[in-house]
């Protein structure tokens, strides 16, 4: 069949109409999408430049560059005899030796799109991370480049710099917390619980660990009811390598310190004070890790315990603290009562059961307002048992009792506390402890507040336990927003970090292929990681690192552990495991901060905010983060992409890098 000559006007059209895809075939799909965020970026420009800012979050999820004139996105092009390399200096594009027909080049970030109308350029392709054979932790939070100073201007291995990890469950004879000559890295441990030695200096409780004999005698000592769950967190920010897979902390070369605690807020800042007096004793910048969280308190950046971290922070003290494992979890509650003069009611639940079991509920109204609440107790027909009185905090300061017993003298029985005014925020607050032992019962809370907002979270017992409507007509359930956790997730001085999968499944120790159990395809928001904002609006959680699933060091004290959570055994003795949480991706951004502070030793937390802002990854899952999100905060986590604008003098005060950032 002879083919059928387009006329001459068929011909214009379709060379017009394509004229811009043959621009387009020249790149690769790397450097499409690249193109069509820089272009994005351009069009929004008054200036037609984009800034430091808009050049870090184009490059966000591509292998980019830094140098004296800005960023650079890496790449290869494949040329033909028409190229002339004169063409691309104009642009300030560099070319480096070719390889044969293939040349490496360095690309101003908003330079990418005249590529295509440069004569003798058959392809490019823009540079993605490079991904290794070691734990997928390591190499989707960036730092294996740090470790061999790719694209740096040294390798950074946190030398230098104090981990403190504020935790339980330590293993001080695991190998990830020994170097290469088989010296100990950790240098300070607090035994918080039990008084077998000495106290620290200054403080009345518990056994300070200085020397190896202090260590060795925890050795034999250890309560394996301890678990593994602070020796996984201390390994994944500071453990050396200890196996062929390369599983390894983010800082393998940091100073250890290691508190195992033993109460409640009180000794987490004794803890961190601790910490930061041995660092200043040393000349050392330090870098505190808080796998911790409640959702008792204000959720605010008001409680105590925040304010503590906000006096205790600065220069080269830096917090970091988990969002929280209740992400999926209606456990929070929020109703604007100035459009609506009906109360909210919601069905109060527990951890150990749908209805029954104990719990503490925290609830909250607006600055200088009132709250009211009351209790009912319901059947299983959801027909009212009995009722409490109704508490109001404009009439009421103290705690109150509301007790109802069944036939079998099971029943339920509230502590009710009401602060009229907290001098912690000015706002009014009832919290209420609840138990409940007869699994036919059901226990209801109606608040409500003439003038303002009522704002509630259902702590349970620590882990968090739903608001449920059980599709009852004018019963409201709970939410998942605002269920970042206090301690880690509300102070406005702590970093706070969520989590992102990084496997879906692995291998344990035996062969035996595991699913995990909270699944999300690989690089999606893990379902547990907790959102924010917080209560006074602010974003949470700061940043993302890989947290579902991480492999790490376990006790082997632990007799807790089963057989498909431990991926190696080494010398058939120390666990290597698999564990998920928030509680995995804070030791991953804290490794990283080490990495920070071994480069400026005087990091305040704002500048590390600062850094994580033009250096995040978006990708598809998080999608555009102009300025951050309560899902993703700013995005996932950098590590080369922070070290490479730290050095590249992000955060340096000339006014002439002023004048770049604008």
């Amino acid at each position: 069949m002879k083919r059928k000559m387009l006329p001459p006007i068929s011909l214009l059209v379709f060379l017009i109409l394509t004229n811009g895809l043959w621009a387009q075939s020249q790149f690769s799909a790397a450097a499409k999408r690249l193109n069509k965020r820089v272009e994005t970026r351009l069009h929004r420009s008054s200036k037609n430049t984009l800034s430091l800012r808009n050049q870090h979050q184009v490059l966000k999820g591509f292998a980019c560059s830094a140098s004296n004139q800005g960023l650079y996105i890496d790449g290869l092009i494949k040329v033909n005899q028409d190229f002339d390399a004169t063409q691309l200096q104009e642009h300030g594009i560099i070319t480096r030796p070719a390889a044969g027909n293939i040349v490496p080049l360095k690309i101003p970030v908003a330079k990418l799109g005249v590529l295509a109308d440069i004569k003798g350029i058959e392809y490019l392709e823009v540079d993605t991370p490079i991904k290794t054979k070691l734990d997928v932790a390591l190499v989707q939070a960036g730092v294996q480049p740090a470790y061999q100073g790719i694209d740096l201007n040294q390798a950074y291995t946190g030398k230098g710099v104090v981990v403190g990890i504020l935790d339980g469950g330590f293993d001080y004879t695991h190998p990830m917390f020994y170097d290469a000559e088989g010296d100990l890295r950790v240098v300070r441990g607090w035994d918080q619980i039990d008084d077998y030695g000495p106290a620290p200096e200054g403080y009345d409780y518990g056994t300070e660990l200085v020397a190896f004999e202090d260590f060795n005698a925890v050795e034999v000592s250890m309560d394996a009811e301890e678990n593994s769950h602070g020796s996984h967190v201390a390994g994944i920010a500071g453990g050396s390598q200890v196996d062929p897979n390369n599983s390894r902390g983010m800082a393998p070369e940091s100073e250890l310190i290691f508190i195992t605690l033993g109460g409640g807020n009180s000794v987490i800042v004794d803890g961190a004070q601790y910490i930061f007096d041995y660092a200043e004793d040393h000349n050392m910048p330090a870098v505190i890790n808080m796998s911790l969280g409640s959702h008792i308190g204000p959720h605010d950046g008001n409680s105590l315990l925040d304010q503590a971290f906000d006096s205790m922070t600065g220069p080269g003290k830096i917090f970091i603290g988990a969002s929280g494992n209740e992400g999926d979890m209606p456990l929070h509650l929020k109703s604007d009562f100035s459009e609506s003069n009906d109360p909210v009611k919601t069905l109060m639940m527990f951890e150990q059961d749908d209805n029954y079991g104990s719990g503490t509920l925290e609830i909250w109204g607006s600055p200088n307002s009132s709250l009211q609440i009351s209790i009912s107790v319901l059947d299983p027909n959801f027909e009212v048992v009995d009722y409490s009185a109704l508490h109001d905090s404009s009439e009421l300061d103290g705690v109150y009792v509301f007790d109802v017993a069944s036939d079998d003298s099971n029943g339920v029985a509230c502590e009710i506390a009401v602060t009229p005014c907290s001098p912690l925020n000015n706002k009014p607050n009832i919290q209420i402890y609840a138990e409940n032992d007869e699994e036919d019962y059901t226990v209801l809370i109606k608040a409500y507040s003439p003038d303002g907002v009522v704002e509630m979270w259902n702590h349970g017992t620590g882990y968090g336990a739903p608001l449920a409507s059980n599709e009852i007509e004018g019963l409201t359930a709970g939410d998942i927003n605002s269920t970042m956790g206090e301690i880690g997730g509300t102070a406005k001085s702590v970093i706070t970090v969520g989590a992102y999968t990084t496997k879906n499944t692995y291998m344990d120790y035996l062969g035996q292929e595991q699913e995990i159990n909270s699944w999300a395809e690989i690089g999606e928001i893990a379902p547990f990681s907790s959102r924010g904002p917080t209560a006074d609006g602010r974003m949470k959680p700061d940043i993302t690192a890989p947290g579902n699933v991480v492999v790490s060091a376990g006790s082997s004290y632990d007799y807790t552990l089963r057989d498909k959570k431990i991926v190696t055994l080494i010398d058939d003795q120390w666990p290597m495991i698999a564990l998920a949480g928030t509680s995995m991706a804070t030791p991953c951004v804290v490794g990283i901060v080490a990495l920070l502070l071994e480069a400026d030793p005087t990091l305040t937390h704002d500048d590390i905010i600062d850094l994580f802002w033009y250096t995040a990854i978006i990708d598809d899952f998080t999608g555009d983060l102009p300025e951050g999100d309560n899902t993703w905060g700013l995005g996932k986590i950098d590590a080369q992409g922070a070290l490479q604008a730290l050095e590249g003098g992000l955060l340096d005060p000339d006014p002439n890098a002023v004048e770049i950032l604008d």
